[in-house]
């Protein structure tokens, strides 16, 4: 074989090499997903499911309707720790200590009390910790808050428990804490259910010594008794926060008025959250029927129309959605949305046996992809928050009746757990603390407010109840 033509084998050898080369190059740059993807893929196959239905986690004590949920710091050590509320036995309320290896359940409130949905918690004593809220269900008119015992946390000692309200009318399903008016004093804001009235009450300036908190304030009377849903938000970008809830968002005019603006007239038993799905603007609201059937919204401010324009999430019918969060779960810097449906038992009869656990993933324009992470387990009041430490965003998960007493853990992948979670022995159901007569004044009968005729809703039109769940 000649110089010349080992050169021309030595060519077309190289050329078929370099095409290869190039075609293979080209074929990973086309389907080679962008980070986000990336993370979304991992996200959809990686979800580290812990239940205490699998012993991964100690079970809530109380047999009875779980109610209520929350996540916070209790004892500050820089990990949240939740907490599980119930009804119709005790123990009413328990929360479970993060450590290096799982979860260690303690009781704040050993009795039977009738703990409603939508508790909330903040720093009411003013000692560095946060204390526990909740409201009674439709059977009584009290609200009540638990003193953070911090830093002597014992299994075997209760919570003191006080009065926030103890007269009106009953239930009181959804409060949140904020600054809300002009005065210096942190407010708690509350449905009243019974009353059909929206209200706000300052923290009093000695709230161990003042029971029930004075001067509680109807800021909106509803048509009906199913107004829910309690968020917050700066929505018209003054610099004050808003109160988001039952379909309308509430500015702030001056002393104790408020003027109610439409979001959507037609949802207003809701679960409720804000956030800026899309960049600049307005922060956008979500919208999902708590406690019937129907199609979960988003809605966005048409600053040219001074309208809200309701858009429906990509989720199909929401059966039941009584869990709603929002944040950037897989971390590409867009808000996503968590939707969990319930699951119930009624008359033993299963409704919707496949209940889904939902993430909607956004793009920060606008548009979602469903990623249904688990089928058939209930969720009332789950929640998402950095459950074990390592930087991300995990899913709380609590039925309402479904095999209860139980409560499930989903934690994302993309953050490294701090170590992995193993089950933490706990005070049994046999050691819980004996009750004893907590520092809470009998409820007296007086007056119901007198509803205050609210500001007309400015109509800015744009385009959930009952026991079934009454939680």
């Amino acid at each position: 074989m000649n110089v010349v033509t080992r050169r021309k084998i030595a060519i077309i050898l190289f050329t078929v090499i370099l095409t290869l080369v190039w075609l293979n190059f080209g074929a990973m740059v086309w389907n080679y997903p962008s980070p986000g993807a990336s993370r979304l893929a991992a996200l959809v196959e990686e979800w580290q499911h812990l239940s205490s239905a699998n012993g991964d986690i100690p079970a809530p004590l109380s047999t009875g309707q779980q109610t209520m949920s929350l996540i916070l710091d209790i004892d500050g050590d820089g990990l949240n720790d939740f907490v599980i509320g119930a009804r119709h036995a005790g123990p009413a309320l328990v929360w479970y200590q993060r450590g290096e290896s799982g979860w260690t359940r303690y009781v704040i409130e050993p009795e039977a009390v009738r703990i409603e949905a939508g508790g909330a918690f903040y720093d009411i004593d003013g000692d560095g910790d946060l204390d526990v809220v909740a409201g009674c269900d439709g059977s009584c008119n009290s609200i009540w808050w638990w003193e953070n015992p911090s830093p002597d946390f014992d299994p075997n000692t209760r919570w003191t428990r006080r009065v926030i309200k103890n007269s009106g009318l009953n239930r009181h399903h959804d409060m949140m804490f904020g600054q809300f008016d002009d005065d210096p004093a942190i407010e708690l804001a509350f449905w009243n259910q019974g009353a059909k009235q929206l209200f706000l009450v300052d923290i009093p300036g000695n709230p161990k010594d003042t029971q029930p908190w004075p001067d509680a304030v109807p800021i909106y009377t509803t048509p009906n008794i199913n107004y829910e849903g309690l968020a917050q938000a700066d929505v018209d970008l003054d610099g004050k926060m808003d109160i988001i809830g039952g379909g309308l968002w509430f500015k702030h005019t001056g002393n104790n008025n408020f003027t109610a603006n439409i979001v959507d007239s037609l949802l207003y038993n809701v679960r409720v959250v804000a956030g800026q799905l899309v960049p600049g603007g307005r922060p956008e609201i979500v919208q999902v029927p708590g406690d019937s059937q129907g199609t979960g919204r988003w809605y966005q401010w048409d600053d040219d129309n001074s309208t809200w324009i309701g858009q429906d999430l990509p989720s199909e019918v929401i059966t039941n959605g009584h869990s709603l969060d929002i944040g950037d779960i897989d971390q590409d810097g867009n808000l996503d949305i968590f939707v969990g449906e319930m699951r119930q038992t009624i008359a033993g009869v299963d409704l919707n046996a496949n209940a889904r656990t939902m993430i909607l993933y956004g793009d920060g324009q606008g548009n979602f992809t469903v990623d249904v992470v688990a089928i058939g387990i209930d969720h009332h009041e789950s929640r998402l928050a950095d459950l074990d430490g390592d930087g991300d965003l995990d899913i709380l998960g609590k039925p309402h009746v479904w095999t209860v007493p139980r409560v499930d853990i989903w934690l994302n992948p993309i953050g490294a757990p701090t170590a992995t979670p193993e089950i933490t022995p706990s005070a049994p159901a046999s050691d819980t603390p004996e009750a004893t007569p907590s520092d809470t004044p009998e409820a007296t009968p007086s007056d119901t407010p007198e509803a205050t005729p609210s500001d007309t809703p400015e109509a800015t039109p744009s385009v959930p109840a009952g026991e079934p769940c009454e939680g």
